[in-house]
């Protein structure tokens, strides 16, 4: 029973993990803070202030630390996937323990699966309304391409994020 007890929590945490993850995707309201163990995830959802604005406030170093905090994500993700079989092979050691582990994995999917759809969605309309007004700005040429630079990079930083959730998704079912 005990063994049992440790799968469902290893579960639960597997699903809080895929959520927060899916959640630091969630486009510029509120600022939400997740601790697990040792990662720590801030979701700054604000609208006080448009994208377009802060990316034109962005210089070379911020955009490379905005690079940098993706691929902490996707590190983030590759360390949950390595959990993912952690705890696969545990449940399979366990009485019921396959049992749990499924349901918590379906859990966690629909709600990984619906926040990244939802969150990546927001992000991508939000860049390219950014990039709609951006040649509207009265800011210099060089500004101009930097922030053009900025909004390429995130959609591509995006694409890989999305790509890395995906395989989080996928480890969950298999």
């Amino acid at each position: 029973m005990k063994k049992l007890f440790m799968i469902k929590n290893k579960a639960l945490m597997m699903f809080a993990g895929a959520s927060a993850a899916a959640m630091m995707l969630t486009a510029p309201a509120s600022a939400v803070e997740y601790n697990d163990h040792d990662r720590n995830y801030v979701i700054n959802i604000s609208d006080d202030e448009d994208l377009l604005e802060k990316l034109i406030a962005l210089d070379a170093e911020g955009i490379e630390d905005l690079r940098a905090e993706i691929a902490e994500a996707k590190q983030d993700i590759a360390d949950a996937m390595d959990d993912i079989d952690e705890v696969r092979a545990e449940a399979g050691e366990a009485p019921g323990g396959r049992l749990v582990l499924r349901i918590a994995f379906a859990v966690a999917r629909g709600v990984t699966e619906s926040a990244v759809e939802e969150a990546l969605s927001e992000v991508r309309a939000e860049l390219d309304d950014a990039e709609r007004k951006l040649p509207t700005m009265d800011i210099s040429d060089d500004e101009k391409v930097e922030t053009q630079y900025a909004i390429d990079m995130l959609r591509s930083e995006l694409d890989g994020l999305e790509d890395s959730l995906d395989d989080l998704v996928n480890a969950m079912r298999a």
